[in-house]
């Protein structure tokens, strides 16, 4: 090693003329103990980013935000199925009446075909005929008329027949109406003895033509009679 006051040449002279000592290097010593920290170096340049970490805990919720804007319409939806049929509504009231509408043309001209008979206070065996008093008939009538019997041209005809009369023995009462000899309906009454009954019927008969309506009492006992009718109506 060179010791000089001045840089060592090749020649292990020292410039300048200086002496030149030269000595032999010996061991290396322990290492010594370890200095003060230095000063803190400059930042080292960033590093690659390293992978992603695992998805923390869900934080608190926060407070609710301002209501935001109206956002536009939407388009219109498709009709809905249709509901229920409501409750009736209650009724409206009556509307004012209309004007008379125009008269109709005249009908067919009606019938007038009838007859009225009666008889006054009369005591009647059983099966036998009650005795008529013509009452009212219609003019042009084609009804005809004799003291036991009605005779009927061809035709539908109303018959009301019924009678008034005593009871004296409290029996059934029963007039009946024949037509050609065979009975076809009766009224038949019950009452308390030594009172008035009565009864009555009301028949739509067809007559073929020259048919006779008679009464007859067909109780079991004679009938005492105050008053008994027998009224045919054509109808068709």
């Amino acid at each position: 090693m060179c010791f000089c006051n001045n840089n060592c040449s090749r020649r292990n002279a020292c410039s300048n003329n200086q002496s030149i000592i030269v000595t032999t290097r010996g061991q290396i010593g322990p290492m010594g103990p370890q200095g003060p920290q230095g000063p803190q170096g400059l930042p080292g340049a960033t590093g690659p980013q390293g992978p992603q970490g695992l998805t923390g805990a869900t934080g608190p919720r926060g407070r609710q935000g301002l209501t935001g804007a109206t956002g536009p319409r939407g388009p219109q939806g498709l009709p809905g199925a249709t509901g229920p049929q409501g409750l009736q509504g209650l009724t409206g009231a009556t509307g004012p009446q209309g004007p008379t509408g125009a008269t109709g043309p005249q009908g067919p001209a009606g019938l007038s075909d009838a007859i009225y008979t009666f008889t006054g206070a009369q005591t009647v065996e059983t099966d036998t005929a009650v005795i008529l008093s013509l009452g009212e008939q219609t003019p042009t009538s084609t009804i005809t008329f004799a003291p036991t019997a009605i005779t009927l041209p061809t035709g539908y005809y109303l018959v009301n027949y019924g009678f008034i009369g005593s009871n004296p023995d409290n029996s059934q009462k029963s007039i009946s109406l024949y037509a050609d000899g065979t009975i076809i309906d009766t009224a038949t009454t019950y009452g308390t003895a030594n009172d008035d009954v009565s009864a009555s019927r009301s028949i739509i008969y067809f007559a073929t033509g020259g048919n006779d309506l008679t009464l007859y009492n067909t109780s079991s006992d004679t009938i005492e009679l105050n008053d008994a009718y027998l009224t045919v109506v054509k109808l068709a």
